[in-house]
């Protein structure tokens, strides 16, 4: 899955699904040491990436228009996504950043960087259509697609050699009864370092909430349960569904937070890991982290032995950014869901040659597309984004989106300053849409992005966690986006390619759709 350049030069190539690592100390971006982490190669790139040099992106002239008349304001997002479509004209700032890979990093640590925004408060999901998400509680403004950015996975292991407990911080969507939680879990005596042993005594527990600033566990337990030696015998699901006999009340609005940890007699040599989906950045970056969720939703927390509850963004100081973004789902009794389900991406190519998958430019007859099936009710589209990152420009050079229905029919369109674009990072770019458009219920859309051959900018799309080989253990659909990433240069469309196996259906591109009622 990976072959990871870093200064132009090519350091690594090829992982398959299998997770290849070296444990080595390596140079962060102050030259300070740190040897806790045991990274793959393919995801070296991400910490020793020099990151000196900055570049600004400033507030891009866009037009927007059913058939060519009305101008808008294009921004890069400059913070959450709580504050989308409410200031078409403000100014952002784009920094160095380190490169990012696909692969998958072994570490002692979890993240969370806050982005400065108003908290989310979300709709409750049901399990029959996509969640779409309130992006504030004090405005009508709703988030469709993704809203989800990542670059690789990272795990952590739930004892081994890095000891200490986990916690996946999130807010209740709905009030009432947690009674099961699924999570992408990493082990197999062929991924050293990943898991050993008999995988330990598990212990899962939700808490509640210190309701202090900085939102911590509490210790006060609201739910256990436990996985006893999961390796002695019949390994478990990857994505298991681990369930509380006796489930935690929680009230919608309310943070709490899942804390495993592992209380084997030697846990050192008896334990298993559990996955999120990363992106690693210059300390100085000011890319927005994750649409979808609000300031310290949707963290990873860490507790070494002998310390205190931190952010992984404490961990590591002010060396770089460590977003860590837990891949899970929380079950009600009411059957409602809320989760975050995507999980690997397709930034790195793959097969003969790296021919497979990766990372696609846009430019020339080499256009990306999302399609999209809009199953909330009836609203009105304001604002559409996507992840991407600029590869060349000449001056005057515009991005454009084209947003048409299912038959192809040009609803809007709207451009942004490719020059604007960060060079150094993968960013939200968001484009207004004046006047705004509609979102029919069971309508289905298309959102293609196409630039001149004088300018290039690159994409890729992240994997939904709904698509396993096992039907019974996966996430739930109504968590992802319809639809899917596709792209072409010139022929027929199709989807993602990832791993040589073409017209994928199970990729997704970054990108959201701010609606209002």
């Amino acid at each position: 899955m990976t072959n990871v350049t870093t200064q132009g030069q090519v350091i690594a190539v090829t992982q398959a699904k299998a997770q290849m690592n070296l444990r080595i100390p390596y140079k962060l971006i102050n030259g300070s040491t740190l040897a806790r982490v045991a990274l793959p190669l393919t995801v070296m790139s991400l910490l020793l990436t020099a990151c000196a040099d900055g570049e600004s992106g400033s507030a891009a002239s866009s037009t927007a228009t059913p058939t060519g008349a009305a101008t808008t304001t294009t921004t890069k997002s400059s913070g959450n996504s709580s504050a989308a479509a409410t200031s078409s004209g403000a100014s952002a700032q784009a920094t160095a950043i380190a490169s990012s890979t696909t692969g998958h990093v072994r570490s002692s640590s979890t993240t969370a960087t806050s982005n400065a925004a108003a908290t989310a408060n979300a709709l409750t999901p049901s399990n029959s259509s996509p969640v779409s998400m309130p992006v504030a509680a004090s405005t009508s403004n709703f988030i469709d697609g993704t809203g989800i950015g990542g670059d690789t996975l990272a795990n952590s292991e739930i004892g081994g050699p890095y000891p200490g407990d986990r916690a996946f911080r999130f807010r209740a969507t709905s009030t009432g009864s947690i009674t099961s939680t699924r999570l992408y879990l990493v082990f197999g005596q062929s991924k050293s370092g990943y898991s050993a042993g008999d995988g330990g005594v598990l212990t899962f527990e939700i808490q509640a909430d210190d309701n202090t600033s900085a939102h911590l566990p509490s210790g006060k337990v609201l739910a256990t349960t436990q996985l006893s030696h999961p390796l002695a015998g019949t390994p478990p699901a990857m994505f298991p569904l681990i369930s509380f006999a006796a489930p935690a009340a929680v009230v919608a609005g309310n943070f709490y937070h899942l804390v495993m940890r592992n209380t084997a007699a030697d846990v050192a040599n008896n334990f298993l890991s559990v996955n999120t989906f990363m992106i690693t950045r210059a300390s100085s970056s000011t890319a927005v982290t994750q649409p979808r969720f609000g300031a310290q939703e949707w963290d990873e927390l860490y507790k070494p032995p002998s310390g205190n509850w931190m952010t992984w963004q404490q961990y590591f100081s002010t060396d770089m950014q460590v977003v860590r973004t837990p891949i899970a789902q929380f079950n009600y009794a009411s059957g409602q869901v809320q989760g975050q389900p995507y999980m690997e991406s397709a930034i790195q190519p793959w097969g003969p040659s790296l021919s497979c998958g990766g990372v696609k430019a846009i430019s020339a007859a080499s256009q990306a597309r999302q399609t999209y099936t809009h199953l909330s009710g009836a609203r009105r589209g304001v604002e559409v984004a996507f992840r991407v990152k600029r590869n060349f420009s000449q001056s005057g050079d515009v991005l454009q989106l084209t947003i048409e229905d299912g038959s192809g029919n040009v609803l809007r369109q709207a451009t942004t300053s490719i020059a604007a674009i960060a060079a150094n990072e993968y960013d939200w770019i968001k484009f207004a849409i004046v006047p705004a458009f509609d979102l029919t219920a069971q309508a289905k859309y298309r959102f293609r992005l196409s630039a001149p051959a004088s300018s290039s900018v690159l994409i890729f799309p992240i994997r939904k966690g709904t698509s396993t080989n096992d039907p019974n253990n996966m996430f739930s659909a109504s968590l992802v986006s319809t639809g899917r990433a596709e792209f072409t240069s010139g022929g027929n469309w199709a989807g993602w390619d990832q791993w040589c196996s073409p017209d994928r259906s199970d990729f997704d591109h970054q990108y959201y759709i701010t609606s209002r009622n």
